[in-house]
């Protein structure tokens, strides 16, 4: 993990690439992208192994693999030469943002009080499901095969919704004994209790995968989504300070 004391410059290429026509990707050239990277001097560079449509830019046998690199292991190919020019790989890999496992595994779905799911150009998945956990375990133990990978990016661990599925409902009554309370007040014990319980869920998830990564494959870092933080309650990230005040309070 020395890696992080080491470089400084490091480079990201949002690659959130739609297969819908075979065309795109085809033409991706993992030699041309390292000899660029080399060219711009940075020292580290995040590959996509798994982009919010579900894409994987590897031979997946979990998930599903962009139609535009065919047979191609693009991601592999990439992460390898990076290493062997010495640039740090680390994979990117989305969480809660997965068209693919919201379409495989509709149980798994993020859904409002009125049991709607989100319809949006990503699709959401709830992290107190356990299909959710699973294929993610699963795509994860593929990735993690690439032995030069030095780092894992995990994107969008918080919540874009307020998920009222099953499995929050579930989970929310044996932690609290109460039911999702269906309107927001804060002054009403039910509904920050609610707000603590969405918290403590999203840090729960990453936890359970960054613990799953660091005990597979203990020379890696891993890394979080964060930026969220300062957006407000809707994201629900747990904030430093509030952990220590809900432990006071027994929340």
């Amino acid at each position: 993990m020395n890696w992080t004391n080491k470089c400084y410059s490091r480079l990201l290429i949002d690659n959130h690439i739609t297969d819908r026509l075979d065309a795109y990707m085809r033409k991706f050239d993992p030699r041309e992208y390292v000899r660029l990277v080399k060219l711009s001097g940075a020292e580290s560079a995040m590959v996509y192994a798994c982009d919010h449509n579900g894409n994987c830019y590897y031979p997946t046998e979990v998930g599903h693999r962009h139609h535009g690199i065919a047979l191609r292991d693009v991601f592999g190919e990439t992460v390898a030469r990076l290493d062997a020019e010495k640039i740090v790989p680390i994979a990117y890999y989305t969480l809660i943002f997965h068209n693919d496992l919201w379409m495989r595994h509709p149980e798994a779905r993020t859904r409002d009080a009125c049991g709607v799911d989100h319809h949006g150009r990503y699709h959401y998945v709830c992290p107190n499901q356990e299909a959710t956990v699973a294929f993610h375990r699963a795509q994860l133990t593929e990735i993690l095969a690439y032995r030069e990978l030095q780092g894992v990016f995990l994107d969008m661990t918080f919540w874009p919704m307020v998920c009222c599925c099953d499995a929050c409902r579930k989970k929310f009554r044996e932690e609290y004994a109460l039911e999702i309370p269906e309107t927001i007040d804060w002054r009403a014990p039910a509904w920050v209790k609610f707000q603590r319980f969405r918290e403590k869920s999203m840090a729960r998830f990453a936890r359970a995968m960054t613990d799953f990564i660091r005990e597979r494959r203990p020379d890696v870092t891993v890394t979080h989504q964060f930026s969220p933080v300062l957006h407000g309650w809707f994201l629900g990230l747990l904030r430093r300070k509030n952990a220590t005040a809900f432990r006071r309070q027994g929340l």
